[in-house]
C-alpha cells in the first residue's frame, strides 16, 4: 500500500506502459479505473483495458499508479472528443471524469483509507 502513495521514481516511469484514449471510470465499489488502450504492458502487449485501482493521478493527466503499477497516460478520450468538432462525441466526453475531478474523488478514498490504517494502529 505504501507504494500507492508514494511518487514514481524515474525507473517507474521509464518502463511504464502508455495509456492512450482513456477514460477515468467509477466502479460499483467507488474505487476509479482507467479504461483504455495499452501499449508496452509486459504481460497484455497492445490491447484495450480496465485497469486495477487508480491511487495517483497527476493534475496534467500525465502518469497515473494504480494498485499494480503506474502508466504514462497521453490524450485522454475526453481531451481527443473535446478537440474534435462533433457536439455529439463532445457531450459524451463531458461525461467522464477529467484528471481533476479524479484527484479530488482519490483525495476523499486516501482519506478513508487513512482513517482506516489509523483505526487498526491503535
Amino acid at each position: 500500500m505504501h507504494d500507492w502513495f508514494t511518487d514514481p521514481m524515474p525507473d517507474d516511469l521509464s518502463s511504464a506502459p502508455a495509456l492512450s484514449d482513456y477514460t477515468i471510470a467509477i466502479d460499483q465499489m467507488g474505487l476509479l479505473r482507467l479504461v483504455g488502450q495499452v501499449s508496452g504492458h509486459l504481460r497484455l502487449g497492445e490491447r484495450w483495458i480496465t485497469t486495477s485501482p487508480i491511487w495517483q493521478i497527476d493534475p496534467q493527466g500525465t502518469r497515473a499508479r494504480t494498485s499494480s503499477r503506474w502508466y504514462r497516460l497521453s490524450a485522454g478520450f475526453r481531451e481527443s472528443m473535446e478537440a474534435k468538432a462533433d457536439p455529439k462525441a463532445a457531450a459524451m466526453a463531458e461525461q467522464f471524469l477529467s484528471p481533476a475531478d479524479a484527484i479530488v474523488h482519490l483525495g476523499y478514498i486516501r482519506s478513508i483509507v487513512e482513517r482506516e490504517l489509523g483505526k487498526h494502529a491503535h
